[in-house]
């Protein structure tokens, strides 16, 4: 394979756009990135990885901390016909069950002794490949497997997905209908690529001839489209600088949760012109664009159903299960058939959501059918009790949960992210005015941060074991 001819972005993935050599593909701190140099890179890499004896179809799991090196090593992979699964070597808890059954983990940094195949990338890898012989690119067919993706918002405990060359270009599609990047598309990337959704998008921005930008807030000025957490976008305002120049259009989507009014206010006034909330998973893509009244409006391409215990069609207006189905739904779990057989039947997804329909294609989510609030008969959704919550002066985010004891007692555990100087005692009264709830016990315990899928969606039950060592109780 050529470095100049037929080079691997153009050829697979900008073939309709013609003259983008010298135009910026990927903003850095450090300065910008041609899509002729972008090219050069990933041919690089793929000359690279043809040397460490990996098969069509092998697993390559990629934890580069460098995002734009993560980047190019990712559509390197794709161009061999491997399937790669992106992770962040600073993650809390490493999955060492996919580092564990990958032919190659390719880090800037050691790993443990039973993470896999390691192979630690030199920072010479450029120099280095340009002496390495030039390999075949693969072309991919419908069925073959390009991503390994990791959800857990859905089932509890992490699972593995994968997606294949067909799932992958109808997602796109899908991106490219919905989202409207093109030429003059500037993404800032707020994340790294073990979040699927942004390996999504920046393949597509290069797709459409667009720029991403890879770097700090400063760059975020120049962004006509990013996709943020609603925790992240809250982090961002608090980071912005005094200096910050709202830019003159940028559309910000974002995922995982309800974004707060007063949140959304003050990201308009200082950084969006425009916010798109969406509801979906990784095992079924996009499921619908939520409006600022809460209601789901279903994107198109995607069947939804709500349905009772039975599976049986529930009218309209009755609360019940969420189901979804499309185009992009994953097969299953890969390594676990017994959580398959649950959330995948009857050709449909099942992600565990309660809902209602509200008419024909719009849906209200009504919250966790395995999270609701149980006072003895007495049921809440921890959505409802968390917005209050975070109506508190000095209460930055919240997570619900109750517990019962052999007695019947009912215990309220809340866990609090506070703001700086705020103590669990100076919100408590606050946070008992507002609550109301037929609670004997309330236990209060402070967090830096509050554990979350991938995707931004509360891993309350991860909280049980906090509460259990030290909770701060109040009667």
């Amino acid at each position: 394979m050529s470095d100049n001819a037929h080079s691997p972005t153009t050829a697979s993935f900008i073939s309709y756009h013609a003259g983008l050599g010298s135009r910026v593909a990927v903003e850095l701190d450090r300065g910008g990135v041609s899509y002729a140099q972008l090219d050069s890179d990933i041919a690089l890499a793929c000359r690279y990885l043809g040397q460490q004896t990996l098969r069509y179809k092998d697993l390559l799991v990629i934890g580069l901390s460098d995002p734009y090196a993560h980047l190019v090593f990712v559509l390197a992979a794709e161009l061999l016909g491997l399937m790669s699964c992106s992770i962040q070597m600073s993650e809390e808890v490493l999955p060492l069950d996919v580092m564990a059954r990958a032919q190659l983990v390719l880090t800037q940094h050691s790993v443990p002794p039973d993470a896999g195949v390691h192979h630690q990338l030199p920072p010479d890898w450029r120099a280095l490949a340009k002496d390495y012989a030039s390999v075949r690119l693969v072309a991919l067919q419908d069925a073959d497997p390009v991503r390994l993706v990791r959800s857990s918002g859905t089932t509890g405990t992490p699972k593995k997905i994968v997606i294949r060359r067909a799932q992958q270009a109808r997602w796109l599609a899908y991106l490219a209908f919905s989202a409207g990047y093109g030429p003059q598309t500037r993404f800032y990337v707020a994340a790294a690529f073990p979040v699927n959704t942004f390996y999504m998008r920046a393949v597509l921005c290069l797709r459409m001839g667009g720029c991403l930008l890879m770097g700090g807030l400063s760059l975020l000025s120049r962004a006509t489209h990013t996709w943020m957490l609603p925790t992240t976008l809250e982090q961002v305002m608090d980071e912005l600088p005094a200096s910050f120049v709202k830019p003159e259009r940028l559309e910000i989507s974002t995922a995982g949760a309800a974004l707060a009014n007063a949140t959304r206010l003050r990201v308009c006034g200082a950084l969006a012109s425009s916010i798109v909330n969406t509801y979906g998973s990784n095992e079924v893509g996009p499921v619908c664009t939520m409006t600022d009244d809460g209601r789901g409006v279903v994107v198109p391409g995607t069947d939804v159903q709500v349905v009772d215990d039975q599976d049986q069609v529930l009218p309209p207006g009755t609360p019940g299960q969420l189901r979804a189905r499309n185009a992009i739904m994953a097969e299953g779990y890969l390594d676990h058939p017994d959580a398959t057989a649950e959330r995948f039947k009857h050709g449909w997804f099942y992600p565990g959501d309660e809902a209602l329909l509200l008419a024909p294609g719009e849906l209200r989510l009504l919250g966790r059918r395995d999270d609701m609030l149980n006072f003895a008969g007495f049921k809440r959704r921890p959505e409802e009790v968390e917005a209050l919550l975070k109506t508190v002066p000095g209460v930055r985010d919240a997570a619900a949960l109750t517990q019962h004891n052999r007695d019947g007692v009912v215990s309220l555990y809340l866990g609090l992210v506070l703001h700086p100087g705020v103590t669990p005692d100076a919100v408590l009264p606050s946070l008992r005015s507002v609550l109301k709830l037929p609670v004997k016990e309330l236990v209060v315990r402070q967090f830096n941060a509050l554990p979350r899928t991938s995707t931004g969606k509360l891993r309350r039950n991860a909280l049980l074991p906090f509460f259990a060592e030290t909770p701060k109780s109040e009667g």
